[in-house]
C-alpha cells in the first residue's frame, strides 16, 4: 500500500455563529495541487468527543462514518477515548473548501474548553 502524503488542518479554525446546544468551528482550505485522475484524497479526524456532525462544501458527510467501538482508542495521558473518523472527499473538492466540525455542548454546562482533535487530508496517489 502506498504511504500517503499528509496536509495537516490544524490551525485557523474559528466559531460559528452561537448556538446554545451545538459548537461549529468551521475552516477553509484549498485543495491540494498536482492530483491525477487517480488521486485519492481522504478527510481524516481525530476527536476527543463524537461529533454531532462534519459538513464540507455544506454538505453533510456520510453518518456512516460515525466511529465504530473498534475505531475507539484509549488514550492514557487524558483517559479519555478519541474517535477516529474517515472519509473519501476526492468527489467533494472544489477549488476553495469549507469544513464545519459541530458536537452537541454536554448539558447543563457549556464547555470550559474546545474539545481536543486533529484534522488532516491524506492524499494517495500512484
Amino acid at each position: 500500500m502506498t504511504i500517503p502524503h499528509r496536509i495537516s488542518l490544524a490551525r485557523a479554525w474559528t466559531p460559528l455563529d452561537h448556538q446554545p446546544e451545538v459548537l461549529n468551528l468551521q475552516r477553509f482550505f484549498q485543495k491540494p495541487t498536482n492530483l491525477c485522475s487517480q488521486t485519492t484524497i481522504r478527510l481524516r479526524i481525530d476527536s476527543q468527543r463524537e461529533f454531532q456532525s462534519v459538513h464540507l462544501n455544506g454538505e453533510q458527510l456520510d453518518r456512516n462514518s460515525k466511529p465504530r467501538v473498534g475505531n475507539a482508542k484509549q488514550v492514557d495521558a487524558e483517559n479519555s477515548l478519541e474517535f477516529g473518523y474517515d472519509w473519501d472527499i476526492t468527489e467533494n473538492l472544489k477549488t476553495r473548501n469549507q469544513l464545519v466540525l459541530c458536537w452537541p455542548v454536554p448539558d447543563p454546562h457549556p464547555p470550559e474548553s474546545l474539545p481536543s482533535f486533529e484534522v488532516w487530508l491524506e492524499i494517495f496517489a500512484p
